[in-house]
């Protein structure tokens, strides 16, 4: 073999090389992990400037923002996300902090998402470390409504308050080698891959958004009812999206979802996000309030609810176990009255808490309490709807349960809206 030979073939061994490097650095990246962040805007939370410059009037406008606190990623890297949200009619951005300051966003960012820049979809995250993600919607009105959410991939899950897995059915891969329809829906293109029968959780409205209109490949998604033909592709047809919409679903019914690449492009992974009510009750802000028990009049719980962070908070107002006697006195009130606190996370419909008595107290003095706080027991509540809940307890040796309501239904439309607006992604029943 010549020298020139060799040459040749080293020279040609570096074209092939800078072209596999050229193809990877242009290819969707391929991720171990995929999930969807989703909340909605109620109009009544705080503003904040604006976290970056896709909110950014110029005019030093302060937006709605919702901050979700301690999310956590298991495992280090660069995480992708992409804004499914927009696809309801609400725009938002999104921005990571180890600590936000809601007077001087631009401090502490590790990381901000905006919609059509590549690298601006993409956050380095490290375990072990507790974040905060803020969302802020955008707009020139002074209050936005509205569901939003955002899809992410990356090598690892991330935790946290309003992030949930995404399903096996919401992603994939078009290789050119999928089969045909007798004919186009919408999308321009007849190859398609299917996936049912997929049931869903609870009977209301759903809403779809693609997230693959940010990657090469874009798609279009049609859902059947009770089954599908690829030689009759308008039978049982009920709707075809192409970047989003809504769209009323009912339990016990067989739904498949097609899938399509838009126009000429027919290869490459897709994502999108169909996200529904939850089939179990959620705890949401809804059920703060006052909360009793109808065989105990004259006892109760002031409960407290803040899901950005997923903690619940309750003062118990009851008594003693036994009633005191002659030479028990109290200057204010009567001494076998007994205020314990609880204070913890919930996931879902529950929340597992200890039960705390404080004590060392004086009525209306600025002095703190010397003695901390005190473990006796704890407390199970699980909520059933807006207006009903069921609590366990053990404190102090005493086990027992009841079943509570609320005091005044006033917040109950609150909480009726609120868990009707909460879309939550899911798995096929």
């Amino acid at each position: 073999m010549s020298l020139c030979t060799v040459k040749k073939k080293m020279s040609m061994s570096r074209i092939v090389l800078a072209t596999i490097l050229v193809v990877l650095a242009f290819a969707p990246a391929s991720y171990a992990a995929e999930g969807v962040i989703s909340g909605f805007f109620r109009g009544n939370e705080q503003k904040a400037p604006t976290i970056g410059f896709f909110c950014d009037d110029g005019r030093g406008t302060r937006y709605l923002y919702r901050s979700l606190a301690a999310v956590t990623a298991s495992t280090s890297g660069v995480y992708e996300f992409t804004d499914t949200g927009y696809h309801y009619g609400l725009d938002t951005q999104l921005a990571v902090y180890t600590s936000f300051d809601p007077e001087n966003p631009a401090a502490n960012q590790v990381g901000y998402v905006s919609d059509g820049v590549e690298d601006e979809r993409k956050v380095s995250l490290q375990s072990g470390i507790n974040y905060t993600v803020v969302i802020q919607a955008c707009g020139s009105f002074s209050d936005r409504r509205g569901e939003w959410s955002f899809a992410y991939a990356g090598p690892g899950t991330l935790n946290g308050p309003h992030i949930f897995p995404a399903p096996a059915y919401a992603s994939g891969n078009f290789d050119g080698s999928d089969p045909l329809l007798s004919e186009d829906l919408l999308c321009g293109q007849t190859d398609y891959q299917v996936t049912g029968p997929i049931r869903v959780p609870r009977t209301g409205e759903y809403v779809y958004g693609d997230s693959s209109v940010y990657y090469a490949l874009d798609i279009c998604l049609a859902i059947y009812q009770d089954g599908f033909n690829a030689s009759q592709p308008y039978d049982n047809l009920l709707g075809v999206f192409d970047d989003g919409g809504r769209i009323r679903l009912e339990t016990g019914v067989d739904y498949y979802l097609l899938t399509q690449p838009l126009f000429e492009n027919n290869t490459g992974e897709f994502r999108y996000v169909l996200m529904g009510p939850s089939e179990a009750f959620q705890i949401t802000e809804g059920i703060s309030g006052a909360w009793y028990n109808a065989q105990t009049p004259g006892q109760g719980m002031l409960m407290e609810a803040y899901p950005d962070i997923r903690v619940l908070f309750a003062a118990w107002f009851t008594w003693e176990t036994t009633p005191p006697d002659d030479t028990d006195t109290a200057v204010i009130g009567d001494p076998s009255h007994r205020w314990l606190t609880v204070q913890g996370a919930y996931q879902g419909d529950t929340a597992t808490l200890p039960v705390y008595v404080t004590r060392g107290g004086i009525f209306d003095d600025p002095a703190p309490v010397t003695d901390p706080p005190e473990v006796v027991g704890t407390m199970t509540i699980q909520f059933a709807q807006c207006n009903a809940a069921q609590v366990s307890y053990e404190v102090d040796g005493i086990t027992g349960s009841f079943s509570m309501s609320r005091v005044a239904n006033d917040n109950n439309a609150t909480c009726e809206a609120i868990t009707n607006q909460q879309k939550l992604p899911f798995e096929s029943q």
